[in-house]
């Protein structure tokens, strides 16, 4: 568990009623995530999840099967999930190792989140999500196609771009998330897995990809909601929506 979770660190005066699992974007880590921590009511517990790769797990291989890592992190959260009631969020990469995590604990465990947050990734049985698949692979490509590839993706920040040698050391890592992205597409079941709410979170000026927002609310029977906020693919790492974004997980949360 400590190997997979950044958990929220200072004096707790409140015990946590629920647990909050943060995932990352492609690439990404665990950093705005634990500056949410300090954000939410001490009744929440913020736990985001850093995957091999990146930061404290540099030197570990990234996975590049999303259903391998499904399964890891199910065996390592397990224990923790059954504790008290959870939920998810996730950005991009993260929404849909949310969603399918959720269906793994479903079908496996007859379990599964009070709520879903999800923001930025194309919906699962999203025709849409076919074409992605059906793109020259990913671990086909050499570096300099793949950077392109990267660049016309339109996710990730030009800062990031404009330092291809600092971004070179991060392609093994970046490509593999990307490998579990673009690679990633299923039949939609007779009827829906889940039945908890979702929430959906989109940049109002995403173009990166057609996220489908419609084919999303087949993925469950519960409630779902669409909120849009003011910027493109990255739009949550803007501090006035990570604030409603916060908010509105807050609010949900406590009147579950």
């Amino acid at each position: 568990m400590d190997k997979w979770v950044s958990r929220r660190r200072g004096q707790q005066t409140v015990v946590p009623s629920c647990r909050l699992f943060c995932f990352p974007w492609g690439g990404g880590g665990t950093g705005l995530y634990s500056s949410w921590a300090k954000h939410f009511p001490g009744s929440i517990e913020v736990n985001p999840v850093c995957l091999p790769g990146r930061e404290f797990r540099f030197k570990e291989k990234p996975y590049s099967d999303l259903e391998l890592l499904i399964a890891d992190l199910c065996e390592a959260l397990l224990p923790t999930l059954q504790e008290k009631p959870f939920a998810f969020f996730g950005h991009s990469l993260g929404a849909i190792i949310s969603f399918e995590l959720a269906c793994y604990l479903k079908t496996h465990h007859n379990m599964e989140p009070t709520h879903l947050f999800l923001s930025g990734a194309t919906a699962p049985y999203s025709t849409v999500r076919q074409e992605m698949v059906s793109e020259k692979p990913v671990d086909q490509l050499t570096d300099d196609e793949f950077l392109a590839r990267l660049e016309k993706l339109g996710g990730t920040p030009k800062e990031v771009m404009a330092r291809p040698q600092l971004l070179k050391m991060y392609i093994p890592c970046i490509k593999a998330d990307l490998m579990m992205l673009l690679h990633y597409g299923k039949e939609a079941p007779p009827e829906p897995i889940l039945s908890c709410p979702i929430n959906f979170f989109e940049g109002a000026e995403d173009t990166s990809r057609n996220h489908d927002i419609e084919c999303w609310k087949t993925v469950t029977s519960g409630s779902f909601d669409a909120t849009y906020l003011p910027g493109g693919h990255f739009y949550l790492q803007q501090e006035e929506n990570s604030g409603k974004i916060i908010k509105s997980i807050s609010e949900i949360l406590a009147s579950t």
